[in-house]
């Protein structure tokens, strides 16, 4: 008995070990879930105004996939709701069109020699007020407009908002959609260009509708498409893009960022030309056999000599510190620019000198702005020249100046490397009068600096080397004082680390007309020149665009004078949550001046716009506590914080 129930045990085991091995073998037979790369398309036409011969044009200008085509199951179109979806697998390539036509017999999908035909049963498009949406497979909104009349229902203006909120139409307002009014049966709306989106009015313009393209659209003439294909060359964006060849140009880039490397190196790509450019296809990637090419795919029209920056996080690619390059392809993978270089600074861009016309290193980034090369100036005072002196100096120090206006504004004790000969302390002339500097001192922790008979101008600096001193300042616990002739501490400055080829600065915060001062360590030292100012304003977000790293904000408080201003997100670290600057949500912002631009050093998010059938709350919870604790974008701050899982959507 007791063998027989073995026996049992043990073909039962080997029957639950066989369905074990049967399920972890099938495992590999799974398949993986298809990844759909959409294809990026435009609305082009739209007729609107007479029911039965309305109709749809959309045209594909990147396919992702190199002109072999795209699958665009899911593709959807949209006014009120959703009225038309693609559910098969149909690929379109770069260039072709999808035409819809509505009042047909019978729903249908057909190719044509120009793309797609897409006759609906539909009686047309809301000729007063309306919206036309197309959305991806995710049911995110690939492209979008409206139109208006004089008298917008209350539901229209809600479905607007909608449109606003998910950043697809510029403006705010409802009447800054197309005028229907000025829209008679005999007009269709028209693109301008067929790769400009900017997402207002301003795309658009009124057509006369030619009653055989309407014939053509709805009965896919044969004759008809061959007719157009001259016409189709002249619109057609990769034909736009070619005039850019040898125009769009690498003009800086970061291989060796501060610290770690991974997600914090950025590529800058400058258009030189005269006219604005579209980058549309166009690829970037290191040298030969390295990291795998980025496709160009924003829609955002880069305008004559402006920026893009591809961080990346964005694009993948890694740049060697020791040896690398930064290549750039066009729209038909022809090489047009490439650069090279060898043993990358740290935290040091290789930047494109315009007076040189030769690439430099320097200290300065300049992300989306004009490229700095900056030189310490002259650490030792110049001699006079003689006709600048009647007499010979004399040798003997007599007092100085009594002033209260003199200010240690920047430290630089810890350069990259050998500290020595290279440290300096920077001090500040605050009045209207010169200030002789004899018998005063600079006191550091553990020695003293006598000045000799030297006369600093007024709202002027003097740069004072270590080696001027005579000794070097300490990286950690050190302190500054400067004392007049008669040993009053005029000015006083104290730290406890520093940090490599950073400077330790006096910068001023203006919030709402009130100036205070405090310290910072930054990576941008200002010797000789006038440290940072700080801005505080409050406003509601108008634009985010992740890819040039703007923000357009509105402005209720802060600086009276401006109304909107553009702030510059120095994008580094992993991607942002797009969701945090929703256009619409309300914020306030700290800012930098520097080189002329705003760029965005911390904000705190007010209130999240509301979208419909939700509630709009303001800064409460855990998520606005760790949004407004946010550090400096410019560096690692909410990358950092996102990386670790930090910031939960709720």
């Amino acid at each position: 008995m007791k063998s027989l129930t073995l026996t049992y045990m043990v073909i039962s085991l080997l029957l639950l070990y066989g369905i074990f091995a049967q399920r972890v073998m099938a495992d590999p037979a799974t398949p993986e879930p298809k990844i759909i790369s959409f294809p990026s398309l435009l609305i082009t036409e739209i007729g609107f105004k007479d029911s039965k011969n309305d109709f749809i044009t959309l045209q594909v200008f990147n396919d992702m996939n190199n002109g072999n085509g795209n699958t665009i199951k899911g593709l959807s179109l949209k006014d009120d709701s959703i009225f038309f979806t693609i559910d098969d697998d149909i690929y379109i390539r770069n260039g072709e069109k999808i035409f819809i036509s509505f009042g047909e017999n019978n729903d249908e999908i057909k190719t044509t020699n120009e793309g797609l035909q897409i006759n609906l049963t539909k009686n047309g498009l809301t000729g007063t007020t309306e919206q036309l949406i197309v959305t991806n497979n995710n049911q995110k909104i690939i492209d979008a407009v409206c139109w208006v009349n004089s008298k917008p229902a209350k539901s229209e203006i809600t479905d607007f908002e909608y449109l606003f909120n998910q950043s697809a139409w510029k403006n705010n307002d409802i009447t800054s959609c197309i005028n229907s009014d000025g829209i008679s049966k005999d007009q269709l709306i028209q693109r301008k260009n067929p790769i400009i989106d900017t997402n207002s009015k301003d795309d658009w313009e009124i057509k006369i509708v030619n009653s055989e393209t309407i014939q053509n659209i709805n009965n896919n003439s044969d004759e008809e498409e061959k007719k157009d294909d001259d016409k189709d060359q002249e619109t057609n964006p990769i034909s736009k893009i070619k005039i850019c060849d040898g125009e769009v140009i690498i003009s800086e880039f970061l291989p060796n960022p501060l610290g770690k490397d991974s997600n914090q190196e950025w590529i800058e790509i400058m258009n030189s030309s005269g006219a604005n450019c579209s980058l549309y296809g166009w690829q970037v990637d290191d040298r030969e056999g390295g990291s795998k090419k980025y496709t160009i795919t924003s829609s955002e029209i880069i305008p004559s000599g402006k920026y893009l920056l591809l961080p990346s996080w964005k694009t993948g690619l890694n740049l060697n510190n020791s040896e690398d390059s930064v290549r750039i392809f066009n729209y038909d993978g022809e090489l047009t620019d490439s650069i090279a270089y060898e043993d990358a600074p740290e935290n040091e861009t290789y930047a494109l000198n315009k007076e040189t016309d030769n690439f430099t290193w320097t200290i300065k980034p300049t992300p989306l702005t004009e490229n700095l090369f900056p030189k310490i100036p002259e650490l030792r005072p110049k001699p006079k020249k003689k006709e600048e002196s009647e007499t010979k100096p004399s040798s003997k120090v007599t007092n100085g100046t009594l002033s209260d206006q003199l200010h240690i504004t920047e430290v630089f004790p810890n350069p990259k490397g050998q500290d020595s000969e290279h440290e300096w302390i920077e001090i500040f002339n605050a009045s209207d009068s010169e200030i002789k500097l004899g018998n005063w001192k600079l006191n550091t922790t553990n020695k003293t600096y006598n000045f000799k008979n030297i006369i600093l101008k007024r709202q002027s600096y003097l740069i004072l080397s270590d080696k001027e001193l005579g000794f070097s300042l300490k990286n950690t616990d050190e302190k500054l004082t400067l004392n007049d002739f008669n040993n009053k501490e005029i000015s006083t400055v104290t730290y406890e680390k520093s940090f490599e080829s950073q400077s330790f600065m006096e910068i001023t915060t203006i919030d709402d007309g009130t100036s205070t001062k405090s310290w910072i360590w930054t990576d941008n030292p200002t010797p000789g020149e006038a440290n940072y100012i700080r801005y505080v304003y409050s406003g509601t977000i108008n634009t985010f665009d992740e890819t040039s790293g703007k923000l357009l904000l509105s402005v209720n408080s802060g600086q009276p004078n401006e109304k909107v201003l553009e702030i510059l997100l120095l994008l580094s670290g992993e991607k942002l949550i797009d969701s945090i600057f929703t256009v619409g949500s309300r914020i306030n912002v700290t800012v930098r001046k520097e080189d002329g631009n705003l760029i965005l050093e911390n904000y705190t998010l007010l209130e999240e716009s509301s979208k419909p059938g939700q509630t709009t709350e303001g800064s409460s919870g855990l998520f606005y506590i760790l949004i407004s604790s946010v550090p400096p974008l410019g560096l690692l701050g909410y990358g950092a914080i996102k990386k670790f899982g930090l910031i939960k959507i709720v």
